[in-house]
């Protein structure tokens, strides 16, 4: 199974050294990967499939990663990150082996910046500048 973007236009995911971070605009939330998240989400958004992604990381196993990764997409889906799509090939992926070892991907969401997040700039804005949010 391949997966893209759910909304490319909502979701916006950035690399900071070895951790992804992505953040949901229409939840608000944002959420941290890194180890074997990371390796996960970098395949997926380069077109590779589940199956690919958990045989190509098989050698750093030491558990199940084919129920691993197809759980942890599962979720990314859940969450309203990914959606499923046809197959296709952005790029190479040549992911590395977690420093730390295989463990099974997880990701932790982040709500603290949640009003910020959900803020619309173009119709929140008025003469008194952006951000500008009228109180309860």
């Amino acid at each position: 199974m391949h997966f893209i973007l759910a909304d490319p236009n909502r979701i916006s995911a950035r690399a900071f050294d070895d951790e992804i971070v992505i953040a949901n605009f229409d939840t608000g939330l944002y959420y941290s990967l890194m180890g074997s998240a990371a390796a996960v989400w970098t395949g997926l958004m380069a077109g590779i499939s589940v199956a690919v992604i958990a045989e190509t990381l098989g050698p750093y196993q030491s558990e199940d990663v084919a129920g691993a990764v197809a759980s942890f997409a599962a979720r990314l889906e859940t969450e309203g990150l990914i959606k499923p799509s046809e197959p296709y090939a952005t790029g190479v992926w040549e992911p590395k082996a977690p420093a730390d070892g295989w463990r099974a991907p997880e990701f932790e969401s982040f709500s603290d910046m949640q009003e910020l997040l959900l803020l619309d700039p173009v119709h929140d804005a008025s003469d008194a500048g952006w951000p500008y949010v009228v109180a309860p």
